[in-house]
Order: structure tokens, then C-alpha cells, then sequence
């Protein structure tokens, strides 16, 4: 054996065992990656399939480094090849794994079923010594790259050889799937297919070596740790991308975060601005009420008080004209209560009240009048509930007086309770004319009235008494087939206290019921 020949094979095995350590180094480095992102399997596929790589490669050193020292051992050569064959076993299943993975091809799970069932056999075959045809008689040497190798001459038997096929067949599957995602422009799997078409060539070579039809070096270690490389550069590139779409999507993210503050603070001078609007438009309205109701009492008083002038009224015409003074005085009073007393916060003195008797006491505010009924049902002999019996008597006369009015004091109207664990319903209905849509809407809106006189504050009224004791304030009309509105107030206050006092805006109970 000359020098040449040893300082050759040195060179060869070297270069294989940098290419193990090469290999080490890549799995190291993905490995790391995939303990950051464990969703990516392809960063686990990878890692597992160049630590493979690196046995391979060792593999391979041993076998060659067998005959660098005189006599040669080609037992030692056998076992080498016998850890490179069991080392290199799964990496085509591993490696068309991940690019299946990269392409996401809807037919991946037939294909790995196939790969990982055939490098189950092949690994048994590997661990019952099958893959080679026992240990080499002898050294012999063969010229490659310029390099006189020393070699033993390992021969691959049927299932050796049916690897070898299986294996070039997964990386022509890697290399179509890789193309695959190329197509639909994922230009990171690039460097993955050079390392795929790389692997093809050494594993053709590799074949025609095992096959002796050339006389060649192995050098499929090296295709297998070129493509483990462009694996790692995909691997980079895709993150690079992600990591790039991740700053732009952030960079909108903070565009569309500005509009956002910008709109915000839009609305807020926009809200503002209706509010405004609403306050103008709500002294309008009671504006507009109060000239209305203040108009018709003042024309009546300037009269009463032109014909006291004359010196020719009676005492007795002087008597009559000095009565409507002092009524339409009172009716100028009552109307200056209502508009103090709505814009007052309302003050609930809480005790317990049975409803049932409370609104047959309120009923009372109707006048006698033979054309006018009032029936109860009551499906409760007691319903009590917690809450302020002034307050609640004032809104339950309230509506008892604008059902009556509907009806022009002329029909039927009909007051039921009913009661569960937590609270209890009034419905107070009549069979008068109904409201329409548009004022059934408006109803309980301050200052809308149907009523010719009247300030529109009634229900309006009502509505936050109910809101005070925690309830709901319900209305249901059909023109021409009367109304019926239902209040539900709980059993118990939400706040217990002796006093509870709630600002819900203007508004406090009336003296007198008005429309």
C-alpha cells in the first residue's frame, strides 16, 4: 500500500467525518428551533433526519478507515457499513416528510404510510444483518476525483439493493413536492430542491457504484448532508418571510390602530356634539310646551282682568271673573311643579309595599262615572315588593288616569298582577282607541303629549320611577284595539339600604297625573 494511496484515503475519510460533524452541527441548530416552535414538525423532521446523516457519514469513515492501517481489518469495514446502511435507513422517509410537509399535499398520508412501512422493514432487515452480503474478502482501490482510494468492497444484497431504488424514489417525491410549492410561488423551498436535485445525483451514482457499473466512491453522504443544508436554508428563508409578513402585517396593524384613535376621537366630538344637540333640541321642546300651556291661561287671566276694569261689572260677574283668575293661577302652578319636580333627581324611601291593594287604592283617583268600569284579577291575594309608596302610587294613578282619559272616561279598564320568586307584573289595560306605531315608539319620551293640553311628562315620569326600583316599563298597543301597559318590579331592591337615592336624569313623581 503506498503513501499516495493512504494520504488519499485520509482525505476521503476526513471529509466524511467533517460531513458528520457538519451534519451534527445542522441538527443542533434546527433541533434548537423546533424546541422554540414546536407546531413546525419540519424543524423536528429535519433535526432527527441530520443526526441519521451524521451515523451515515460515520458510518462510512469507519468502513474506509479500515484499511489506513496495515494489515487491514474488513471485519472493521463490514461493521462501518453496517452503521452507515442502519444511519441512513430512515432519512428518505424523514426527509420526504418534511417536504410533503413544506407543500402540504393532500395525499401525504398514503405516501407516509408507504416510506415509514418500508423503513421499518429495512431497519429490521438492517438489525438482522440483511442489507449486505457478509464481510469483504479483501482491500482493493479504486481512483475517484483524482483520489486512489483504499477500500473492502461491501456488497449489497436484494434488500440492500431495494433500498438503495426506495430511497432515490422518496427524493424524485421530495423533489416534485418541493417543485409543488415553488409553483404557488413559495420561493423559500429553493434551496431545498438544489440539495434535492444534489441527493439524486450522488444517489444514481451510489446505485451504479453498488451495482458495478462504475467504479466510484460512495458519495451519497454528502448529497444527504447538501440537502440537509438546503432543508436548514428553507427552514431560515420561511421564518425570514414570516418574520417579514409579521413587520408588515404589525406596521397595518399600527396604521389601522392610528385610524382608529383618529376615528375614536371623531366620535367623541361628534357624541359631543349630539349631545349638545340634544340638550338644545330638549329646551326647545320645553320651551315650546311651556309657551303652549302658559299662552291659554294668560290669554284667560287678561280677559278676567280687562272685564274686572269695566266699571260696570256686577259682583257677581266680578266673582265668576276672579274665580277663573285663581283657577287658571292654580293651573299655571301645577304646570310650574311638574317642570321643577322632573328636573329633580328621584329619591326611593324603600319599605315593603303590597302591590294589590296599593293600586286599588289608586283607582280611586278616577272620578264616579257609570260609563267607566274597573275590574281587578289579581293572581296573588298579597304581591309585596320593596320600594317607595308614594312614588309608586303617583306613577300607578298616573297611567290608571291616562287609561281613562283614552277612553273618555266611556269603557272598560282591567288591572292585573301576577307574581314569581323575584318580582311581580302589573298590567294595566283598555279597550279605547289604541296608539299607531309611531306613537307607541314616542310614548315615554319627555315632553310628547297626544292631548291638546298637558305637558307630555307623564309617562315619561313614570318610566324613571320604575327605572328607580329597578323594574321595566313596558307598552303594548294596537290601533283601534286598545293598550296595555305592563310594569315588572323585583321583589327585592338592589341596594338595601333604608334610603336608596338614585339620579337617573330630571325627573321626580308630579303632583297630579297629566298626559
Amino acid at each position: 500500500m503506498s503513501p499516495t494511496n493512504t494520504a488519499d484515503t485520509a482525505i476521503y475519510v476526513g471529509s466524511l467525518g467533517m460531513t458528520a460533524l457538519g451534519s451534527l452541527s445542522i441538527a443542533t441548530l434546527i433541533g434548537w428551533a423546533w424546541v422554540h416552535r414546536r407546531d413546525d414538525i419540519e424543524y423536528l423532521l429535519s433535526a432527527l433526519a441530520s443526526i441519521c446523516i451524521a451515523v451515515y457519514a460515520l458510518g462510512l469513515a469507519v468502513s474506509y478507515g479500515a484499511g489506513l492501517w496495515p494489515p487491514g481489518n474488513t471485519q472493521h469495514a463490514f461493521n462501518g457499513a453496517q452503521i452507515a446502511i442502519f444511519g441512513i435507513v430512515p432519512v428518505p422517509a424523514l426527509m420526504t416528510h418534511a417536504a410533503l410537509r413544506f407543500s402540504r399535499a393532500p395525499y401525504s398520508r398514503a405516501v407516509l404510510a408507504v416510506a415509514y412501512g418500508l423503513t421499518f422493514i429495512f431497519l429490521v432487515c438492517c438489525s438482522l444483518n440483511m442489507m449486505w452480503a457478509g464481510a469483504p474478502k479483501g482491500f482493493a482501490s479504486k481512483q475517484a476525483l483524482g483520489l486512489t482510494i483504499i477500500f473492502a468492497p461491501n456488497v449489497p444484497t436484494v434488500w440492500g439493493k431495494a433500498f438503495f431504488a426506495t430511497a432515490a424514489s422518496l427524493t424524485l417525491v421530495a423533489i416534485h413536492e418541493f417543485g409543488h410549492a415553488l409553483r404557488k410561488e413559495r420561493h423559500e423551498v429553493q434551496p431545498a430542491i438544489v440539495g434535492a436535485i444534489i441527493l439524486a445525483i450522488t444517489q444514481l451514482n451510489d446505485i451504479a457504484n453498488a451495482l458495478k457499473w462504475v467504479s466510484t466512491i460512495y458519495l451519497m453522504a454528502f448529497g444527504y448532508a447538501t440537502f440537509a443544508v438546503g432543508i436548514l436554508l428553507t427552514v431560515v428563508s420561511r421564518d425570514g418571510a414570516r418574520s417579514r409578513a409579521l413587520v408588515r402585517r404589525t406596521e397595518d396593524l399600527n396604521a389601522s390602530g392610528e385610524q382608529v384613535s383618529r376615528a375614536y376621537i371623531d366620535l367623541e366630538l361628534a357624541q359631543t356634539e349630539l349631545v349638545r344637540s340634544k340638550r338644545f333640541a330638549a329646551v326647545g321642546e320645553l320651551a315650546a310646551v311651556v309657551a303652549h300651556e302658559v299662552r291659554n291661561p294668560l290669554a284667560i287671566v287678561t280677559n278676567a282682568v280687562v272685564s274686572l276694569r269695566k266699571s260696570d261689572s256686577s259682583v257677581a260677574r266680578s266673582e265668576a271673573l276672579l274665580s277663573i283668575i285663581d283657577e287658571e293661577i292654580r293651573r299655571l302652578d301645577r304646570l310650574a311643579a311638574q317642570l321643577r319636580d322632573y328636573g329633580r333627581p328621584i329619591s326611593v324611601e324603600a319599605q315593603t309595599i303590597d302591590v294589590a291593594a296599593l293600586l286599588e287604592r289608586c283607582a280611586t283617583v278616577l272620578a264616579p262615572s257609570p260609563s267607566l268600569t274597573v275590574t281587578f284579577e289579581h293572581d296573588e291575594p298579597s304581591a309585596e315588593v320593596e320600594g317607595d309608596p308614594d312614588l309608586l302610587r303617583q306613577a300607578f294613578e298616573n297611567i290608571i288616569q291616562n287609561a281613562a282619559n283614552a277612553l273618555d272616561h266611556e269603557g272598560h279598564i282591567k288591572i292585573h298582577t301576577s307574581a314569581s320568586a323575584t318580582a311581580v307584573t302589573t298590567t294595566i289595560s283598555d279597550d279605547g282607541p289604541g296608539m299607531n306605531p309611531e306613537v307607541l315608539a314616542r310614548a315615554t319620551a319627555p315632553f310628547f303629549s297626544t292631548y291638546a293640553t298637558g305637558t307630555g311628562l307623564g309617562l315619561a315620569v313614570v318610566q324613571r320611577v320604575v327605572e328607580a326600583h329597578d323594574g321595566q316599563l313596558r307598552l303594548e298597543a294596537v290601533e283601534g284595539k286598545g293598550a296595555s301597559v305592563i310594569l315588572t318590579l323585583p321583589r327585592e331592591l338592589s341596594s338595601r339600604s333604608v334610603s336608596i337615592a338614585k339620579t337617573l336624569g330630571p325627573g321626580q313623581p308630579f303632583a297630579s297625573p297629566t298626559a
